[in-house]
């Protein structure tokens, strides 16, 4: 193998020996992969925190504000894509 000479290849060998190294150790410390019933329960979990989040956070920006402006940036902040602001 003739290139084996090359600093360059040497180079790149070492750098790419060096990421795969890094990568395994990562992989390593996040441990097992979790079975795919443990993903699902998962996934599950997060979608109900989710949706319960939105409701929340939907109660709030309809609820009455003493102050216009201060509801209208929440309501633009948090929900963009709402053409209406608080109600009053």
């Amino acid at each position: 193998m003739p290139h084996l000479s090359d600093p360059k290849v040497i180079a790149a060998m070492t750098r790419a020996v060096s990421v795969v190294s890094h990568t395994r150790s990562v992989l390593n410390a996040l441990g097992p992969r979790p079975d795919h019933e443990a993903v699902d329960t998962a996934k599950a979990k997060l979608a109900l925190i989710d949706s319960s989040l939105s409701k929340k956070l939907e109660d709030l920006v309809l609820s009455p504000c003493p102050n216009e402006v201060i509801c209208w940036a929440v309501a633009t902040a948090l929900l963009p894509t709402r053409s209406t602001g608080c109600s009053n």
